[in-house]
């Protein structure tokens, strides 16, 4: 049974092997810093205690105005309530007929986001030529990420175009 640190409890879940892998999701509805903890159950009913918390930050952004030109170009928004501290973003570019390594990644960070306010993110110029598929990730410190979009694009020497398919 997990427990989502916002006042929400999953069921129980299972059985399961003790050594097996068990994925689950939960989505909150509000900014903030939360704690997970989780616990077990054996096949006779016996509980275990709560474990340590695992702590989480729920940013809500916004990534907006992808444009190309002369390399990737995006707007970031922090449309929550509060400022997030250490945002860091990636660009990765894949595909092309020349699939020039010196294009594929493009990172960096932002210290701190107040709310309601706005960056913009770009990868630089890059050289490739054909169809491209072009992935933004934006990620809290520990590198989970928050939110990550993905468009496809044409490009001809140093001009991308991003397209709608």
């Amino acid at each position: 049974m997990f427990d989502w640190g916002d006042g929400n409890q999953s069921e129980w879940l299972g059985p399961f092997d003790q050594r097996e892998t068990v994925n689950i999701s939960h989505i909150w509805s509000l900014e903030g810093v939360y704690n997970i903890t989780v616990k077990a159950k054996d096949s006779y009913g016996n509980e275990s205690g709560w474990s340590e918390p695992l702590t989480v930050n729920i940013m809500i952004l916004s990534l907006t105005k992808l444009r190309g030109g002369l390399g990737v170009h995006a707007t970031i928004t922090n449309i929550g309530k509060r400022k997030i501290w250490f945002i860091n973003w990636n660009i990765t570019v894949v595909g092309g007929l020349i699939q020039n390594p010196a294009n594929g990644y493009y990172n960096g960070s932002i210290v701190g986001l107040p709310a309601g306010e706005i960056v913009n993110i770009a990868s630089g110029a890059f050289f490739e030529i054909g169809k491209v598929k072009i992935t933004i990730a934006l990620q809290d410190r520990e590198g989970v990420n928050a939110l990550t979009k993905t468009v496809n694009g044409f490009t001809f020497g140093y001009i991308l175009i991003l397209l709608p398919w």
